[in-house]
């Protein structure tokens, strides 16, 4: 986006020059060419006013627009809009914060404010969705927005990588914030629809956090190693490797990450469900890997009815990631080694903070 006003009264081309070598040729395209009024000079539609109206976050800041079916402190500005004034483009509801425009338009969905202490390490993480745009990178962006006051002309803009997977399925969205520690800035969706190209968009989650390498006391045991007592717990391997049988009645403990649920009566590629969407409210499935899509390497696991609704994501979304210490029968479980019942659980937060569930075994 090029500022022109110094041409104005001016008669002017706009060219674009390509000179290729013979060591150094590509290809190169221009997709659209708008020559028009600054948006300076548009009226906002919103009533947004600017740096005023956005708030203050504190970490770790955990939203999810699904669950909450509100925008919480998200601000929405409506820059450019053929809709009705008394609707914005970016709504909350049951899918989540979604936008959705039948015109040309162009809306910024704008964060709280976060300040990063210097030194720290961070991560953003968000959920995206979408359907009905054939090019959805092209009229959906996101920023990292710093000195802020109002105008996205004037701001340092940051470009966040986006993931687009196919129309319809969720889209996770990982990124390493560290650059900006020590900074203040605000995250921004930016979505410009065209006569062309429009479309549904949503973020479902949203989260910016310190990295925790190790959000338990106790470090991780080699999984060469685990035992199934409190000090060495068995990770999944440990229990991969074991023939254990419908009949066991050994005990232990286990150590591992929320990745999702089962959706079935056994556990195989298209019954594991990785993620909140579509989550079992029967079971849980935990890994090594608290980004593992490997259902192989995965373990089913049963939660005792007194907490199963803050381990399961199907009832709380929050949990999916979060580190868990279980203790229960370990035996075969949904075709393969598992936990059937978990009857204590450890929860672990970002922040290393640990929240017991049930009743921990007095040996």
């Amino acid at each position: 986006t090029l500022d022109l006003t110094e041409y104005k009264g001016d008669n002017v081309h706009i060219a674009f020059e390509y000179t290729s070598t013979a060591t150094n040729a590509c290809t190169f395209e221009t997709k659209n060419v708008y020559l028009g009024a600054s948006r300076a000079a548009e009226v906002p539609v919103s009533g947004f006013d600017g740096a005023n109206t956005i708030k203050p976050a504190a970490l770790p800041f955990e939203y999810n627009f699904k669950t909450s079916a509100s925008l919480g402190d998200f601000v929405v500005y409506d820059a450019k809009r053929f809709a009705s004034k008394d609707e914005h483009i970016w709504t909350a509801g049951k899918y989540g914060a979604t936008a959705v425009a039948n015109a040309e338009s162009e809306s910024w969905f704008i964060s709280p404010i976060f300040t990063l202490e210097s030194g720290k390490e961070y991560e953003l993480k968000f959920t995206n969705w979408y359907k009905n745009a054939a090019t959805p990178a092209d009229v959906y962006k996101a920023y990292a927005v710093e000195n802020f006051t109002g105008d996205l002309a004037t701001a340092t803009l940051t470009p966040l990588s986006m993931t687009f997977g196919a129309s319809g399925k969720n889209n996770e969205v990982t990124l390493d914030f560290t650059q900006f520690a020590g900074k203040t800035f605000a995250i921004v969706f930016q979505y410009t629809s065209t006569a062309e190209e429009k479309g549904t968009f949503e973020v479902i989650d949203f989260s910016l956090k310190e990295k925790v390498t190790d959000v338990d006391p106790q470090p991780n045991p080699n999984p060469s190693d685990g035992d199934g007592t409190y000090e060495k717990p068995y990770t999944c391997a440990n229990l991969l490797a074991q023939e254990l049988t419908t009949s066991s009645t050994g005990t232990g403990y286990v150590v591992g990450y929320i990745v999702g649920s089962v959706n079935g009566s056994s556990l195989n590629e298209s019954t594991a469900v990785f993620g909140t969407e579509g989550a079992s409210t029967s079971n849980m499935l935990i890994a090594d890997n608290p980004d593992e899509k490997d259902w192989s390497k995965c373990v089913a696991v049963k939660a005792n009815n007194s907490f199963k609704a803050k381990v399961y994501v199907a009832s709380d979304p929050t949990a999916l990631g979060k580190k868990v210490v279980l203790y229960g029968t370990i035996k075969k479980y949904m075709g393969t080694s598992g936990v059937n019942t978990a009857s204590y659980c450890e929860l672990y937060s970002a922040d290393g903070s640990k929240t017991e569930l049930g009743t921990k075994p007095t040996k």
